[in-house]
């Protein structure tokens, strides 16, 4: 799985953030791979790049299925369409992160509930998911935002799964 990620991303300053959230990184490899997929009209999910990678994926994590998509937008309304989340169903969304993951949901027929973060946080703990949560909850989506993992993640996979929800 190590050979098919991309490229160490280059290391900031002391003192700045690790991921500028307006500036792309692209590696000399990853453009001529992007190049060559152009060239041999290798541009969708059927494409020798994109199952190769689903291969890896599947040996990796030794499942059946791994599914590639063009975006993260799409994983996101893939995973909860697997979930069977859909009209009346509610999904806890952190109410800060991109447009993308409330309108997964949406797309999917289901309400979106925002969580705030923890104070002093980038992203909520499970006391901020717990607040939202209501009798139609099926799902929690967390985003590690701008790349800071959420510290209680554990936590909230175990209280997820005893509460039955779907942890994406």
């Amino acid at each position: 799985m190590r050979d098919a990620a991309p490229a160490q991303e280059p290391r900031a300053k002391s003192g700045q953030w690790r991921y500028r959230v307006a500036e792309p990184f692209y590696t000399r490899k990853g453009m001529e791979d992007v190049q060559q997929a152009l060239v041999q009209g290798e541009i969708s999910s059927a494409a020798s790049w994109a199952q190769g990678l689903a291969s890896k994926i599947k040996d990796f994590y030794n499942v059946p299925v791994a599914f590639p998509v063009s975006s993260g937008a799409q994983a996101l309304v893939v995973a909860l369409l697997c979930s069977d989340i859909g009209p009346g169903d509610h999904v806890i969304v952190p109410s800060l992160t991109m447009v993308a993951v409330a309108n997964a949901v949406k797309l999917c027929g289901a309400t979106p509930i925002y969580a705030d973060n923890h104070p002093g946080m980038l992203n909520p703990t499970w006391a901020e998911i717990d607040a939202k949560r209501t009798p139609k909850t099926k799902a929690v989506i967390v985003c590690h935002t701008y790349g800071v993992a959420i510290k209680d993640i554990q936590n909230i996979a175990d209280k997820c799964k005893a509460n039955g929800w779907y942890l994406i």
